[in-house]
């Protein structure tokens, strides 16, 4: 379907063909880069808690049909890679990262107004997810760690988090 248009459903702004997105396991990893956020003030010590209540929140959602989805999120701990990238000749090098950018050049998709960016890599033929990572604009945007003190100019980071889990998990 080269240069076929991509047909959205209006009222969810989904994609309406092409494969689901899935993992194979219902175990994943993921790691926290180990720098966090300098311009932020927000350590990695701090950010992998957040992480992981994002991930229980996921995991603890309620099914249409009953129960919850079979889920279990792993840390990783903190890492110094804070490359967005996947290796397919080494795939115990890779891990679902979790990165501020506290700095980054503009591109068509992270650019001034994107809070954050979930980049996933997949079998485009299965819908097979291999990696995912999250980039955090903390160029740009200001976040509270504080669920409660998030304002008009502040972002509440569990928020931001949970809604970028939400892309990860496809």
């Amino acid at each position: 379907k080269k240069n076929t248009p991509c047909v959205r459903d209006e009222a969810t702004g989904c994609y309406l063909d092409g494969e689901e997105l899935f993992w194979s396991d219902s175990c994943m990893t993921y790691a926290v880069q180990r720098d966090g956020s300098l311009r932020e003030g927000i350590t990695a010590e701090q950010l992998e808690p957040i992480v992981a209540d994002g991930f229980r929140a996921w995991s603890d959602a309620s099914c249409a049909q009953g129960g919850t989805p079979p889920l279990t999120a792993l840390s990783q701990g903190k890492i110094a890679c804070d490359a967005v990238e996947f290796n397919c000749e080494d795939l115990a090098a890779n891990s679902n990262l979790v990165v501020f950018r506290d700095d980054f050049i503009d591109t068509l998709n992270f650019r001034f107004g994107v809070l954050a960016l979930t980049t996933i890599t997949a079998n485009l033929r299965t819908g097979e997810i291999f990696d995912a990572d999250i980039e955090i604009n903390s160029r740009d945007e200001d976040f509270s760690i504080d669920r409660d003190a998030a304002d008009d100019l502040t972002r509440n980071l569990h928020g931001v988090l949970n809604h970028e889990l939400g892309h990860l998990l496809g």
